[in-house]
């Protein structure tokens, strides 16, 4: 009798247990569920009349007993260039990710780079929406799009010193790696990391060529950064919720420009004056070689969005002035950000809150916050997690390589990171 009584118990229990397991999920854990996006593959720009595909995964903190499906949300201007595959995503029961395709609809006569914000719709009640991704399509750059003139030096390149840069216009896949220091100023950069980089550049030709040097511009993910930068950047504005959304300036910029971390913003990045002299040619076991030259010197001044430097006040008597960074040296990345746009709009409108803060802590200027320590020399000079490296450039034409190491840092970083890139269109 005990032990048909002992049975009888053990079936209850487990009747209850599993009924509070489908209660609870298979961790017990009753807080929300995070839905975090990610790029598993394949590079974050799309060209619109290509078939390459980035491949994102969704991924929830704990699994459910039964399979969940979630909604792909593409957020800009004409989401229907976007095509996700499937749609929408399913989670199966007792997992925690899934994935899904995203490429181009190949609709034609894309004018200018969109950026597209992909998140997830038809949520449950118990989930939120954590990591978003982001994803630009633009239209083909590479042999087409460049001038008789730029077409007739590249003959000229080849003729004369045997170099033919057609397999560098366009898209280039690249490699490398980002370390962090560690050692920040807030949470997400007190630990050293080490990540990879990988993707794509968009390369076409720049001003200043000559018949003895190239000059390339980098439009779309310049050495790989893009996603890098814009990472940087939230977590020294909309995402830092200890210092800069409780700080003075912060807060009013981010009222006055309706900027926050859920705010859809668009973040380009491009880096023209990439120079190559064909004259210096260096050559060491058969291996011909050229330096690049990819950093600037001299002053940097703050950019309004016609391109000229922006005009403050500094001295009452002395007038208005060109404002500028205090760097000497550095990579010139050029920054698109929409919150920036809507900032200097503002100050172009005389507003005085933007007027005060446009070039101080709380602006939206992506210069403000990235790169803002030169790079010709180390102005950290720490003895510990020291990742500064001279930067430095150089391409083989003959393997097709071209290769680039160089310091980055921000406002919030403990040092510099060290950052390697390596293209290749063989």
């Amino acid at each position: 009798m005990k032990k048909y009584l002992t049975t009888a118990l053990t079936l209850v229990m487990a009747v209850f247990m599993v009924a509070c397991s489908e209660d609870e999920g298979p961790t017990g854990y009753k807080g929300k569920n995070t839905v975090t996006l990610a790029i598993e593959s394949g590079a974050t720009t799309l060209i619109e009349d290509e078939d390459e595909a980035v491949t994102v995964s969704v991924t929830l903190d704990r699994a459910y007993n039964q399979a969940v499906n979630l909604s792909v949300l593409v957020q800009g201007t004409e989401p229907e260039r976007l095509v996700v595959t499937p749609q929408p995503v399913t989670i199966a029961a007792g997992s925690t990710m899934a994935m899904f395709k995203v490429q181009s609809s190949k609709q034609g006569n894309l004018a200018e780079q969109l950026q597209y914000t992909l998140t997830c719709g038809d949520l449950q009640s118990d989930m939120r929406m954590g990591n978003t991704v982001t994803i630009n399509l633009r239209p083909r750059t590479g042999m087409d799009d460049l001038t008789d003139t730029q077409l007739a030096l590249i003959e000229s390149w080849k003729n004369n010193y045997g170099v033919d840069v057609t397999p560098w216009m366009g898209q280039v896949s690249l490699e490398g790696d980002v370390t962090e220091p560690g050692d920040g100023l807030t949470e997400p950069f007190v630990e050293q990391k080490n990540y990879k980089l990988d993707g794509k550049s968009v390369i076409t030709l720049g001003e200043g060529c000559t018949e003895d040097k190239i000059v390339l511009k980098m439009v779309d993910n310049p050495l790989g950064m893009t996603n890098v930068l814009y990472d940087w950047l939230r977590k020294n504005t909309v995402e830092d919720e200890v210092n800069f959304t409780q700080g003075y300036g912060g807060p009013i910029v981010m009222e006055l420009i309706n900027w926050n971390k859920n705010t859809q913003e668009t973040f380009n990045v491009s880096l023209d004056g990439i120079e190559i002299d064909l004259t210096k040619a260096q050559t060491t076991d058969g291996v011909t070689t050229f330096d690049i030259k990819f950093v600037e010197e001299g002053t940097a001044y703050v950019l309004g969005l016609d391109g000229n430097p922006v005009e403050v006040v500094y001295d009452e008597e002395a007038g208005p002035e060109p404002a500028y960074y205090s760097k000497e040296s550095w990579i010139p990345f050029k920054y698109e950000y929409t919150a920036w746009s809507r900032l200097l709009q503002k100050v172009a409108e005389n507003d005085d809150s933007a007027l005060e803060l446009f070039n101080t802590d709380g602006t939206a200027d992506p210069e403000y916050y990235l790169l803002p320590s030169d790079v010709n020399y180390d102005v950290f000079d720490s003895e510990e997690n020291n990742f500064y490296v001279q930067p430095k450039g150089s391409v083989n034409f003959q393997d097709g390589t071209m290769e680039f190491v160089f310091p980055a840092d921000h406002m919030y970083a403990g040092g510099y990171a060290r950052v390697n890139v390596k293209y290749s269109v063989k």
